[in-house]
């Protein structure tokens, strides 16, 4: 049949107006070796400016479903309701283009749409399947999509509904080659609104929803998720929980179960290595609510620790060079009546164990080991509780407690400052208590030194600051010292290990105070 000459030329025709009828109606029934075709459609020669079509399906009735081309295959080891394979070289191939143009309104309007309704028992069934393997091409899509020109426009859209494992995009590579990429997501271009290079989201009223859920195994480093961006003000990864419920809500929930083994888990691991002024392997904010925690660490294993940080630099020491494992600020103004008490590091421990720390500090293997280090414009380390501020350091030269202030202003600055206020009740109330019960070879409970200034104090009671005993807790005059050693004279006080400053006494009536020369 051959048709030229006309408005519309058509090889062959076929019509039918019967319930069941084909229009065109192509069958093989050969049982060889070869290919058999039912229907074969074949467009050669220059199309010129115009499109060439090998088969052509249209359906333009009114009935409740048309379809363009139905393809159906079933009884082979595989089979393919559509099969579309292209060879072309140099230009544009395409196994199936699917375009749907319709206008109107209020109704889907599908492409290309692929469904498998069946049971596959012990298979796997595929809505649309594609495959790129060819070895010669720059890239190789199984699926390449793009949406424009809608409200809202879907590059690709995938819902998975029924079945106990339902995936709306699935995404898989099996390749050994260089970078493997399961699902690759990428938005590029102007974007007045948000742009998402990949989008999930989980609204049913099921147990668990997971708006993306990842997982990775078997490789020597295994990322579940991995995000980077080189913007400026970008997120590597952003989570955000906008909802108003009761419940607890989590912008990004981490979580590490199962055995480690040897090595280390993590629930979040954070890292920040660039060259920037400031590097944060994690920052966090809270802020609107009655109660805000940046940071909110818990554990309930023995030897937990709820927040553990941890820096292994090995810069050089400077003022101006700092490794901090755990760093806490407090910024901004407490303003007006009740205002609230800011903590750059605020910890409280109210278990009924037998040991409750608000603060535990531990320091060791420098040449210089301060459990605790203090620095403030008024308060360098405040504590409160059972033990405020409670410090240990397990190394020769280290500090329990350490408190400097480097201040070169004209005010009042405090090294260490300790206040006891409020009513103590029946008990005692101590503004510093120091106590030294080791057994080295010397004991300090307080030691104090002062040097630099114009004039140097290493102790000052001021005027109404309280009687001093020595030898005493209940000292009844400025100073009273009891314990002080009895000789006739100084000859005496030498003979008896008293050496030169020594206090004595004679032991007469009246009883004077002398000092050994």
């Amino acid at each position: 049949m051959f048709a030229n000459g006309g408005t519309a030329n058509y090889g062959g025709y076929a019509t039918t107006d019967a319930d069941g009828g084909y229009g065109l109606l192509g069958e093989n029934t050969s049982t060889g070796t070869g290919s058999q075709y039912g229907l074969y459609g074949r467009k050669a020669g220059a199309t010129g400016t115009g499109t060439g079509y090998g088969v052509y399906g249209n359906a333009t009735g009114t009935g409740t479903t048309n379809y363009g081309v139905y393809g159906s295959g079933d009884g082979a080891t595989t089979n393919y309701g559509v099969y579309g394979i292209t060879t072309t070289g140099g230009a544009a191939g395409i196994a199936i283009y699917g375009v749907n143009n319709s206008t109107s309104s209020g109704v889907s309007h599908i492409a290309i749409k692929g469904e498998t309704t069946s049971a596959c028992t012990g298979g796997t069934g595929y809505g649309v399947y594609a495959n790129a393997s060819g070895s010669s091409a720059s890239n190789n899509y199984g699926v390449y999509s793009t949406a424009v020109g809608a409200t809202n426009s879907y590059g690709v859209y995938g819902e998975g509904a029924t079945a106990s494992n339902s995936y709306g995009v699935y995404g898989k590579s099996i390749s050994t080659g260089g970078n493997c990429v399961g699902l690759y997501g990428s938005k590029t271009g102007n974007s007045s609104g948000s742009g998402y290079g990949a989008y999930g989201t989980s609204s049913g009223t099921g147990a668990t929803n997971y708006g993306g859920y990842f997982t990775s195994t078997g490789a020597t480093t295994n990322y579940g998720t991995y995000s980077t961006t080189n913007a400026d003000g970008g997120y590597g990864l952003l989570a955000e929980n906008i909802s108003t419920g009761t419940g607890a809500q989590y912008g990004l929930y981490g979580r590490k179960t199962g055995a480690t083994g040897t090595g280390t888990g993590y629930g979040v691991y954070g890292t920040a290595t660039g060259t920037a002024t400031t590097n944060y392997g994690a920052y966090f904010t809270a802020s609107g609510a009655t109660n805000n925690y940046a940071t909110y660490g818990t554990s309930n294993a023995d030897g937990g620790v709820g927040v553990f940080g941890e820096n292994t630099s090995a810069a050089a020491f400077s003022y101006t060079n700092l490794q901090v494992g755990v760093y806490g600020s407090k910024s901004g103004a407490l303003t007006g009546a009740g205002a609230g008490l800011g903590y750059g590091v605020y910890g409280s421990a109210t278990n009924t164990g037998y040991y409750n720390y608000g603060g535990y500090f531990s320091s060791s293997g420098a040449s210089n080991n301060v459990g605790i280090y203090g620095a403030g414009t008024q308060v360098g380390v405040q504590g409160g509780g059972a033990t405020g501020v409670y410090g240990i350091t397990a190394n020769d030269g280290g500090k329990g407690c350490f408190g400097q202030n480097a201040s070169t202003g004209t005010g009042t600055q405090y090294g260490i400052y300790g206040s006891k206020t409020g009513n103590t009740a029946t008990g005692t109330g101590y503004g510093v208590y120091g106590t030294a019960t080791g057994t080295g070879a010397t004991n300090y409970g307080g030691y104090f030194t002062a040097t630099g200034a114009t004039a140097n104090y290493a102790l000052v009671i001021p005027s109404g600051g309280g009687n001093v005993g020595i030898g005493t807790i209940t000292p009844t005059s400025i100073l009273q010292v009891v314990g002080l050693p009895v000789y006739a004279n100084n000859a005496a006080a030498v003979a008896g290990g008293l050496t030169a400053g020594a206090f004595y006494r004679t032991g007469g009536d009246p009883d004077p105070v002398c000092v050994v020369h």
